[in-house]
């Protein structure tokens, strides 16, 4: 599962966790779209969002190696 939220200049209300919980559960409603690899759902991703390429590739933390985990490393 990739998911990505987007901050623009024109987010002036701090408003948190609501608005990612919000957003999750609208998600997890909608009928999921497959991709057959990262870089199709990335590209996909760079068609819906505004920041340049190049900008949110530089400040993306967790793409820089996608990683599961097990339950049992926690």
């Amino acid at each position: 599962m990739l998911a990505v939220r987007e901050i623009a200049e024109s987010y002036w209300a701090p408003l948190g966790v609501w608005v990612v919980r919000e957003m999750a559960r609208k998600t997890m409603q909608a009928a999921p779209q497959r991709f057959g690899s990262l870089a199709e759902a990335l590209a996909e991703m760079e068609k819906r969002i505004k920041t340049p390429a190049g900008q949110w590739r530089r400040e993306a933390q967790l793409l820089a190696r996608p990683v599961q985990r097990s339950l049992m490393e926690f």
